[in-house]
């Protein structure tokens, strides 16, 4: 394989996985990151912090 080969490959590879990450990494990681607080979309009220305790309520422990 040559280099100028491995280069249009990386060419047509990378705009693929920066829209992957952009629209499927970055948005799972932060619905992660929400579901560790207590917030509310139509309160003036900054979220709080609650940790684990978002899963224990939904899992009845």
């Amino acid at each position: 394989m040559s280099v100028k080969t491995m280069l249009l490959g990386l060419l047509l590879v990378i705009p693929n996985l920066i829209l992957l990450l952009v629209f499927t990494y970055r948005p799972l990681i932060d619905n992660i990151r929400l579901s560790f607080y207590n917030w509310n979309i139509a309160s003036t009220r900054p979220a709080t912090f609650v940790g684990l305790d978002n899963y224990l309520v939904t899992t009845w422990w």
